[in-house]
């Protein structure tokens, strides 16, 4: 689990959370700084804010390009990498459809986001799609994946939490059981009968693109009293304590 950050940091994430209030509105290869470099700095402190979007504004009907190294590391794990059309950034406070993907990449979605950390349950999709929005990398876990992979997924996570959720998909009969997928905002890796391989190449496609999402946002949980006023959204069982509300 993350250590609780400095009153310095929180406060400077919580400053950064005042550009929050107005959120919402083709496969090619890529080479960016965001494959080169390490999140714009090097201590788990200084990955928490975000870098530039690699999708523009998020709402390009053609897919975006695919950083080189990420095709790299699917490749030798054995996984598959796509890129996808944006479905748009409205908010709603309904339950929003998906039709591009499974889980969904972009799309509109509810006006209050996932904490990040580890669930023990599924979370609506509505939540997910914000949190990718801000910049989040989501790690979906299919119901029959090996304990062994669940283990290395949530070591993962804890090796470094900075915008990452991990979520079960419980038994969502239109979710590959074997899979484990990591979206980011109009991309996703997704991984069939994972290895450890297939661990480190969702170690890179995290390490590329979490938060590089169009809102620009750190990596900040949503206010408590929005999170607690929705309820079929739970709370992470393993919260990243880092992750600083924005309220």
């Amino acid at each position: 689990m993350g250590v609780r950050r400095p009153a310095a940091l929180a406060a400077a994430l919580a400053a950064a959370a005042l550009g929050l209030a107005g959120c919402g509105a083709g496969g090619g290869d890529e080479t960016t700084a965001a494959d080169t470099t390490t999140m714009g700095g090097t201590t788990e402190d200084e990955i928490r804010f975000a870098r530039a979007s690699s999708v523009g504004s998020g709402t390009d009907g053609t897919p975006p390009p695919i950083a080189a190294s990420v095709r790299r590391a699917a490749q030798a794990a054995g996984c598959t990498v796509r890129a996808f059309p944006s479905e748009g950034r409205d908010h709603d406070e309904g339950d929003p459809t998906f039709a591009q993907s499974n889980p969904p990449t972009s799309g509109t979605h509810h006006p209050v986001w996932a904490d990040y950390g580890i669930y023990d349950t599924p979370v609506p999709e509505k939540y997910l799609v914000h949190s990718l929005e801000h910049g989040g990398v989501v790690i979906h876990v299919g119901e029959d994946v090996r304990p062994a992979v669940k283990t290395a997924v949530e070591a993962l996570w804890r090796e470094s939490p900075p915008f990452m959720i991990v979520v079960p998909e419980g038994d969502d009969p239109t979710f590959p059981k074997d899979a484990v997928v990591a979206t980011s905002w109009q991309r996703w890796i997704s991984c069939r009968d994972a290895t450890a391989r297939s661990i480190a190449a969702i170690r890179v496609f995290r390490d590329v693109y979490r938060g590089t999402g169009p809102e620009g946002s750190p990596a900040l949980n949503a206010p408590d009293e929005a999170v607690s006023a929705e309820s079929d959204l739970p709370r992470p069982a393993t919260p990243d304590e880092g992750a600083v509300s924005s309220g």
